[in-house]
């Protein structure tokens, strides 16, 4: 008998279309919509509103988005859900269940058919799969969710394991999240991220050296995505300290205070960078780092920075953690600051002209349309009765 076909249209809960950095919640529904009828359904985030100016214009911008309905937005079909952002409130769970019931509603009969499936890449809609029991659900979870700075975590970790024990099928992006899982889920699948290998293994085709890089001719060892509070500020202080004729480049927005890091002349704060702009600036990347504190989300994390850098052939840099170590083979691992300053400087000096190759190879399978289409079987298998088979995790 051979694999059975997903056919079925998709209503995917993410996070913000239009977020700042561009996750596995994108990557999976850009490829699922290449071949599904999908509707891209952007969910509250998580965090608990904190009264600033920002959280106020981003929930003044969803009120405004979710009153235009669904939108194209290239190419995607995209809605914004309105949902109260007090996930540890009874009274405005109760709220939010009859608003998202009406409005998934509603978007479920745009797409025309009659059994969409449910995809959720976040766990705040736990109730939705028992609100529509007939549906095929999917939990893709892709963090430990209570583990992220800014949540109430008893409220948090509550959706998470609802949602783990009602959906139709459950994935998760690391062997740390499948183990935690798995206590609740036995047939929970791993089905770690993947990459847009063509993206970053252009890296040598990517253009002229930017504007902000213009000036340094020494060594460069960069970073991109969310400066957040799994970032370690000490460790890269340590490094700008140790090193300073390296240039150390942070590429993404900042969420925590980092004026520690601008004491620094060495390190640069470049900000937001679009992901189409990111291999123009790894091309001129000595190696990249991964300079995470092992907090219980690091701990549990698949980070998709770690395929990308791969993929460009550059050196890696990063602690130790349990995903990590998958990649032993081929990127340098360190256990506190002053190792990973050294490991820098083997990666910097390599002479191994076969390391970059190996590098490549070691993500050239892990696109993100393999890991979509392992997961349609596995989600096809399932609505015909059967137990789908292990995801494919090179």
């Amino acid at each position: 008998m051979g694999a059975p076909t997903l056919d079925s249209p998709i209503l995917y809960f993410g996070n913000d279309w239009d977020a700042e950095n561009r996750t596995s919640s994108h990557q999976m529904a850009m490829q699922l919509s290449a071949h599904l009828d999908l509707i891209y359904i952007e969910c509250p985030g998580l965090r608990r509103p904190s009264g600033s100016g920002r959280d106020l214009r981003k929930l003044i911008d969803k009120v405004r988005k979710t009153l235009r309905g669904v939108r194209t937005i290239g190419g995607m079909r995209v809605y914004t859900l309105f949902q109260l952002p007090f996930h540890g409130n009874s009274l405005a769970r109760r709220i939010n269940r009859t608003l998202v019931a009406w409005q998934v509603r509603g978007v479920r009969r745009l797409l025309g058919k009659p059994r969409p499936v449910l995809w959720f890449v976040v766990p705040h809609l736990s109730y939705v799969p028992r609100l529509f029991p007939s549906l095929t659900s999917v939990y893709y979870c892709i963090d430990k969710f209570a583990a992220l700075p800014g949540v109430d975590v008893q409220a948090v970790s509550s959706m998470d394991e609802q949602l783990t024990r009602d959906a139709s099928v459950v994935f998760v992006a690391s062997e740390k999240l499948l183990d935690d899982k798995k206590r609740v889920r036995p047939d929970a699948l791993l089905s770690p991220h993947g990459v847009d290998f063509d993206h970053f293994s252009s890296v040598m085709a990517a253009g002229e050296r930017p504007a902000e890089l213009a000036n340094w001719r020494g060594k460069i060892v960069g970073f991109w995505g969310l400066i957040e509070a799994w970032i370690d500020l000490e460790l890269l202080a340590h490094i700008a300290k140790q090193r300073p004729d390296w240039l150390i480049v942070l590429i993404g927005h900042a969420a925590v205070d980092v004026s520690l890091l601008r004491r620094y002349p060495n390190v640069l704060l470049i900000g937001k960078k679009t992901f189409a702009e990111l291999p123009k600036y790894a091309r001129f990347f000595d190696a990249g780092i991964l300079p995470y504190r092992l907090t219980e989300q690091v701990i549990h994390s698949n980070p998709i920075k770690l395929r990308e850098y791969l993929a460009t052939g550059k050196p890696v840099v990063s602690v130790r953690f349990p995903h990590a170590e998958k990649f032993a083979d081929v990127i340098y691992l360190a256990d506190n600051h002053d190792e990973f300053v050294a490991r820098l400087d083997a990666a910097l000096s390599e002479t191994d002209p076969g390391a970059s190759q190996r590098r490549i190879e070691a993500v050239r399978s892990s696109t993100w349309d393999a890991r979509a289409r392992a997961a349609m079987t596995a989600v096809a298998e399932r609505m015909e009765g059967r137990a789908p088979r292990p995801v494919s995790v090179t």
